[in-house]
């Protein structure tokens, strides 16, 4: 068993690589992240008239994390050590704002149901606006990361100084639903969406995305026997096409670039040089899932057994995936342009089963 401590006072070090002293570790490098967010939301409702209801929504919210961590002239840490005293220290800001508004109008006509909705919503994000700094060189531990003007110098720290860049995405969205039922016994539903996104280039923002179901109720029908071994029995279809920009990032439609050190020229030395990370591709836009659902819902057995069964068919189109670029292109080391290529289908069938085993005090499901 180690001490501790030497006889002189310094963190005893253990054999082998990296066999730090764990008390060392944790008294001579200390870290913390402030997390600050302040959040404001706004909802009102208004009926304009019998069963129409106007509906304005508003929030917004602004965040700032700052980490700092401060390694201290006795850091066992491998390469801190020797850097007497090393502080690191950034912040980072955000804001997203929503903003959202629909009209309900839900009314009937005789055994005819109807709930109508379309509305309108925006949303806006702006991340990753921040800096941050290394130094070394400290005289002593006292101050750590509270003055790192105190620090000696900042060279000689890999990636010294950091910097965030601004990134804003924006979202809208058209949207539409109606839901009708005629007598508790045939119902339909369709919706219709129009979202776009800043995502992608300046013509193939926008995407279209619709969606119908309809169900019949069978055990509603004059005809349906009345008996407690079928108590309920629905059956329904549905198909819908939703869109997905989860893969891509907020410029991944643009050219970027990153800096590297290169072997240019007569002279020596190397020189800084801009390295395409990504290719510009202007044309990517929505990825696509369509879903076709046959199903039926059975209740039995004074509603103690439910039943449910369900065969899908989905199919993913477009989906956006990272581009193959040939390495005789020269971009070799371009590897997050992105593309629509590619489709997945998947079928199969879902099943489900609900018992109500024992009622009463004692309740069994």
């Amino acid at each position: 068993t180690n001490a501790v401590k030497n006889a002189d006072g310094t963190w005893t070090v253990g054999s082998g690589s990296k066999n730090y002293n764990p008390l060392a570790l944790m008294e001579e490098n200390k870290s913390e992240t402030v997390w600050k967010r302040n959040q404001f939301v706004g909802k009102t409702a208004l009926e304009l008239w019998k069963g129409l209801v106007w509906n304005v929504n508003y929030s917004w919210s602004n965040y700032q994390s700052t980490y700092s961590a401060y390694n201290t002239r006795n850091s066992q840490l491998e390469g801190i050590g020797n850097k007497n005293g090393q502080a690191t220290r950034n912040t980072y800001f955000g804001r997203e704002q929503t903003f959202e508004t629909y009209l309900n109008y839900n009314f009937t006509a005789g055994k005819n149901k109807f709930d109508l909705m379309a509305g309108y919503s925006w949303e806006e994000k702006k991340n990753n606006d921040g800096f941050g700094l290394s130094v070394e060189g400290y005289y002593n531990d006292d101050l750590g990361w509270y003055n790192m003007s105190y620090a000696q110098t900042i060279l000689g720290v890999q990636n010294s100084v950091q910097s965030g860049y601004l990134e804003k995405v924006r979202n809208i969205s058209f949207y539409g639903r109606v839901n009708y039922s005629f007598d508790s016994r045939y119902m339909l539903q369709a919706t219709i969406r129009r979202d776009g996104s800043s995502r992608f280039g300046k013509k193939h923002r926008w995407g279209t995305f619709p969606s119908v179901s309809v169900a019949w109720r069978a055990s509603q029908e004059k005809w349906f026997p009345k008996n407690d071994y079928i108590n309920d029995l629905k059956v329904r279809a549905g198909y819908g096409v939703t869109g997905s920009q989860a893969s891509v990032g907020n410029y991944s439609y643009l050219a970027s670039y990153n800096t590297s050190v290169y072997p240019f020229g007569i002279s020596s030395g190397n020189q800084t040089a801009l390295v395409s990370s990504t290719l510009a591709n202007p044309y990517i836009h929505w990825e696509e899932v369509a879903q076709t659902n046959i199903g039926f819902d059975a209740s039995l057995f004074n509603s103690r057994v439910m039943f449910s069964f369900d065969a899908y068919l989905k199919e993913t189109r477009d989906m956006l995936v990272k581009a193959s670029i040939p390495i005789t292109s020269g971009f070799e080391d371009t590897t997050t342009t992105y593309t629509n290529a590619g489709k997945v289908r998947n079928q199969g069938i879902e099943m489900s089963l609900h018992t109500i085993n024992l009622t009463g005090e004692l309740g069994w499901e």
